[in-house]
């Protein structure tokens, strides 16, 4: 697996990064943006299995400093539901709901919580 970074200025690409396993794959899963570490620049995180195990494979990108990187995480998908089945089924449509990746802003991020073996979703 290889990670490039792309340009619209010559030389238009970049090798950042590669991962090169022993074992043969069996086949990668992609963890959604918003499971990314956001402080060490992750910007992509594969889970690769193989015959005996799954591996997390992470990309980060080299930047010094410690702040967030905005460039690097625009808001994405906050993984819920804009419309109820029955308005999707009837013909609507809306822009998917947002979030940011900025750990200052997590208090408006969108939480899962389980309690009681029931799974409650708030933001």
């Amino acid at each position: 697996l290889s990670f490039c970074f792309f340009d619209d200025q010559l030389p238009y690409q970049y090798f950042v990064n590669q991962f090169g396993g022993k074992e043969p794959q069996r086949g990668l899963a992609m963890v959604p943006k918003r499971g990314l570490d956001t402080g060490n620049c992750e910007i992509m995180r594969f889970l690769r299995l193989t015959q005996n195990a799954m591996e997390p494979v992470s990309f980060s990108v080299p930047r010094k400093g410690e702040q967030f990187q905005s460039d690097l995480y625009p808001d994405t998908c906050a993984g819920r539901a804009s419309l109820k089945a029955k308005e999707w089924l009837g013909g609507n449509n809306a822009q998917p709901i947002m979030m940011s990746l900025n750990p200052k802003d997590a208090a408006s991020a969108v939480r899962a919580v389980v309690k009681d073996s029931a799974i409650s979703v708030s933001s």
